[in-house]
């Protein structure tokens, strides 16, 4: 994305850095403000990226969104039962941060569909400074999975120092051949959605040129779409 994009039922605005760029509204392009007069063709052919551009973004948003809900979900779900209380309230908190980053890039408020130009950097929410964090919480709880494991110890007291250990580590093994194989399962799909997704951008992508080609106001701004 080479702008920022908001869409709704009735129009589609581009904008960079909280600036209108132009808007397309029905048969209507308003370029800083100011309505532009359209051929037939013209018209014809903005409509055409209207109602595809409307149809995609709800698309690209709602995908982020799964997707970045099923990772925080994951992260919760495998580290909430060995973590102990405070660090549970700083991994919510974390999960929090990442949401909040993630809709400033994506998202949607009633029927108007946002999706920013550094969609992008999603990836990066989950990067570096995203697994430090991670980790430091992680660490701030060994005491409380030794306590777990103790507990394990204590709970079967007729069982050797060894075996206790096993059944823990077997325990453990369990859980996260659980949550590998659901998280296995979604990500199939998710990169399945991915895909579909990268064909109809493309498609998008060449609407988008032919709108320029036809309409030259536009075409200082360059393609709003950029698959490469």
């Amino acid at each position: 994305m080479n702008y920022d994009v908001a869409v709704n039922p009735q129009q589609v605005t581009f904008s960079d850095e909280g600036k209108t760029l132009y808007q397309i509204s029905a048969d209507t392009l308003r370029i800083n403000g100011e309505s532009i007069a359209l051929t037939d063709e013209q018209r014809h052919t903005l409509e055409q990226y209207q109602d595809a551009i409307t149809a995609q973004v709800p698309k690209v948003v709602t995908f982020i969104g799964d997707v970045s809900q099923f990772a925080s979900t994951a992260v919760t779900e495998s580290l909430q039962p060995l973590l102990s209380d405070n660090a549970n309230r700083q991994l919510d908190k974390l999960v929090e941060q990442v949401n909040s980053k993630i809709k400033k890039l994506a998202n949607q408020q009633n029927n108007e569909y946002y999706l920013s130009a550094k969609s992008e950097q999603i990836e990066q929410v989950f990067g570096p400074e995203f697994e430090q964090q991670l980790q430091s919480i992680i660490e701030s709880s060994v005491g409380t999975i030794l306590m777990n494991l103790g507990q394990q110890m204590f709970n079967n007291e007729n069982q050797s120092l060894e075996q206790s250990m096993d059944d823990f580590s077997n325990m453990m093994d369990n859980y996260g051949e659980q949550l590998s194989a659901k998280m296995e399962q979604h990500s199939q799909q998710f990169e399945q959605q991915a895909e579909q997704m990268c064909q109809q951008l493309k498609q998008l992508e060449k609407m988008g040129q032919q709108v320029q080609q036809q309409i030259p106001q536009l075409q200082p701004f360059g393609n709003v779409i950029s698959t490469q």
